[in-house]
């Protein structure tokens, strides 16, 4: 076989069709699906102790930026964690 008769035939293995594209849409969005998931773990697992540790802290010595920053971990939080969709 030849340089061009191979080019030709990886030219033509490359070819889309509707269904290579809806298969590649279908696998790209369970893999999205796992990382979506497997980040909302991680952040579980960060902030929610990170939450409980500044809420005592609030309660005991509460300062303007000690509540500030609580109420941006509960959004980060709510934003997460919580499946809405």
């Amino acid at each position: 076989m030849s340089f061009l008769g191979l080019k030709k035939v990886i030219i033509m293995n490359l070819k889309w069709n509707k269904y290579k594209i809806k298969h590649y849409y279908l696998q790209f969005k369970q893999r999205c699906k796992y990382w979506g998931y497997q980040s909302k773990e991680i952040a579980a697992q960060i902030f929610i102790p990170l939450a409980i540790f500044q809420l005592v802290r609030t309660i005991f010595f509460p300062t303007p930026f000690d509540v500030f920053l609580l109420l941006v971990i509960f959004a980060i939080i709510l934003f997460l964690l919580i499946d809405w969709l």
